[in-house]
């Protein structure tokens, strides 16, 4: 018996140690932890530029942004201002909200005698973010058209929009233009963004505060909520109640769950940690596959959109056409993974219904010579580089050309 008592209390101190220790190493994990992160202003907390859970509904951040966004649309959520120019100059648009080079610039709206109007819709690649007007995709696809006709390329593409925003834009202003083809960029980030209701909900690091209209499906046809869409002033409000929010139901990219706290939500460490092995355990890959099925909420619904946005043009006497606008990660799945993107079911239907324009074999090719970092504006911006635009713009007028 003293023998057990002796071998007993000659191991408590290694136990002691071994708890100390443990202790000791949590303390100093949590510090480390909590002087590489960072806490806005409505309590978020990021980690190498992660957000930790549970989330903050970004209030703060969202008043702020207000406060330095003007663009606010009630019909599209938001749309250049007429006759007006960016900040750092790269961006110009005339009055009726169409990139241009310069401001004087003035579309008839009917297209000029024996010209050619092709107009173009789409999100930020085919607005050509990043480039001058000069560098556009859109501006380089007029300028080789015009050694064969006389033609003019309108750019109704506009940053952050959704197949949605840009269905509806043809129908709010590009249709009062009489163009002779209307050219969709498909980018398949808007499969997400046609879920989406209020933008910053989608994409926390967004400069774009406002909400946006979205088309659901209502039996056999599309039905548009939140139009008008939400006032500025009021999406502060929205977001502080969002549990409460009548549109909730609408908006995919709220989950409940991702505000709730959970027992180890006091610890950053902790937070971090639980957050590495939730990434570890996921097959993103597959996520993405899921999320980009024909059948998924997200494929059904580009397809209806498109759908609609086709019929509408064509019952105008206009061509409907669609361009495919790959992104970095896009082609680097086709170069590394045997040719396959997460989305080819959809793109697949699309190009089996409709004119659809594809510049990837041009720009994998053009990747092999360079490589597919040359294709974009830097490791940080993931649109297309002068060089990018200059492929896809050769790619669509040979598609495009009426000769």
């Amino acid at each position: 018996m003293n023998n057990s008592n002796d071998a007993y209390w000659r191991r408590r101190p290694r136990t002691v140690l071994l708890i100390v220790g443990l202790f000791l190493t949590l303390i100093i994990c949590e510090t480390g932890v909590r002087l590489l992160s960072k806490v806005d202003a409505d309590g978020n907390v990021t980690f190498l530029s992660r957000r930790l859970k549970p989330f903050q509904p970004p209030v703060e951040r969202l008043r702020a942004l207000l406060e330095k966004s003007p663009g606010h649309d009630p019909h599209l959520g938001w749309a250049p201002r007429p006759s007006s120019e960016s900040e750092d100059g790269m961006y110009r648009y005339d009055t009726n909200g169409i990139r241009v080079d310069t401001e004087e610039k003035v579309y008839s709206m009917v297209p000029p005698a024996g010209v050619r109007r092709i107009a173009l819709f789409g999100d930020s690649f085919t607005h050509g973010d990043g480039v001058a007007f000069e560098s556009s995709w859109g501006k380089g696809l007029e300028d080789i058209l015009r050694e064969q006709e006389p033609v003019e390329v309108l750019n109704f593409g506009f940053g952050g929009y959704g197949t949605d925003q840009a269905f509806l834009r043809w129908k709010l202003a590009g249709k009062a233009l009489s163009p002779n083809v209307v050219v969709l960029g498909f980018q398949p980030e808007n499969i997400g963004r046609n879920l989406n209701l209020i933008r910053i909900l989608y994409f926390w690091k967004t400069g774009v505060p406002f909400s946006k209209p979205r088309f659901v499906i209502h039996g056999d046809r599309l039905r548009l909520v939140n139009s008008p869409t939400i006032p500025p002033d009021q999406l502060p409000g929205v977001l502080e109640d969002l549990v409460n929010w009548d549109l909730r139901q609408y908006e995919h990219f709220f989950d409940e769950s991702d505000y709730t706290p959970r027992i180890w939500s006091a610890s950053r460490f902790l937070s971090v940690t639980f957050e590495l092995l939730s990434r570890l355990s996921r097959d993103r890959k597959a996520e993405e596959r899921n999320h980009y099925r024909a059948s998924s909420p997200g494929g059904e619904l580009i397809l209806r959109i498109v759908a609609a946005f086709a019929a509408h043009v064509e019952s105008t006497g206009a061509e409907f056409w669609m361009i495919h606008l790959p992104r970095r990660d896009d082609l680097r799945d086709l170069q590394t993974e045997g040719r396959r993107l997460s989305y080819d079911g959809i793109l697949h239907q699309m190009k089996s219904k409709y004119n659809v324009i594809d510049p990837v074999e041009a720009l994998l090719t053009e990747a092999q010579e360079s490589s597919v970092d040359s294709l974009f504006i830097s490791p940080t911006d993931g649109h297309y580089s002068e060089l990018g635009n200059q492929v896809v713009a050769q790619v669509a007028s040979g598609s495009l050309s009426s000769k």
